[in-house]
């Protein structure tokens, strides 16, 4: 549950060598926080989500949800966008030419049967999907409905990502379902919000504050 806290923060300033600590004077600043409770509860439904869709849909495949979600959340990728190709392209690596070459979203495989890339395991091709899609489709402010448009999933240099007729329609179906019938992108909102990063900020700036005090407390 979200609460609103009014926060008295401590700016603290100290000299680990010497042990030396001061603190100035507080400064009072009101905004809504989550608990750590809260802040671990979210993340964690978001990854079982987003493991229950693979699930469903690929029940023998070896993609991690949690590594998918991190990756995503590190480059500010919209994981739902991730999903839905990764579902057409591949059923989550366990289907066609990326059963074989672990390349679950077939970056850097070619209709003439050029292979560019092959991984030890799926989750080592989302990193390189995710930097090639930040790098070469969403651009200039480009977004996932952007890129769903009729013969719009296209590159920097106009490239289509897949010569798959109708890419964009059945990627877009899938993206659409998945937003209508799981809570994957409200809790990616959540996640991505201030008010999370900002909750975990706070627990952190807290914990700095104490380790600091015990060290004050109880010097060794």
């Amino acid at each position: 549950m979200k609460k609103l806290l009014l926060v008295v923060l401590l700016l603290v300033s100290f000299d680990l060598k010497n042990k030396a600590i001061s603190i100035s004077s507080p400064q009072k600043i009101e905004f809504k926080i989550l608990t750590e409770e809260e802040i671990q509860n979210t993340y964690f439904k978001f990854v079982e989500e987003v493991d229950a869709y693979i699930t469903k849909y690929s029940p023998t495949s070896k993609m991690s949800a949690k590594n998918l979600v991190d990756v995503c959340l590190e480059h500010d990728m919209d994981v739902v966008l991730a999903m839905s190709q990764a579902h057409v392209e591949s059923f989550f690596g366990t289907v066609g030419i990326a059963s074989r070459t672990n390349s679950v979203f077939n970056v850097g495989t070619f209709d003439d049967g050029t292979i560019l890339y092959r991984y030890k395991h799926p989750d080592y091709s989302v990193e390189p999907y995710v930097s090639l899609m930040k790098r070469r489709y969403l651009i200039e402010e480009k977004t996932a409905q952007d890129l769903l448009k009729p013969k719009s999933f296209v590159n920097n240099r106009g490239k289509r990502y897949a010569t798959l007729r109708f890419y964009e329609y059945r990627v877009s179906n899938v993206y659409s379902r998945i937003k209508q019938n799981t809570n994957i992108d409200s809790l990616q909102n959540v996640v991505k919000s201030d008010m999370y990063k900002r909750s975990i900020q706070y627990h952190q700036h807290v914990e700095r504050i104490n380790v600091v005090l015990r060290r004050q407390m109880y010097p060794s």
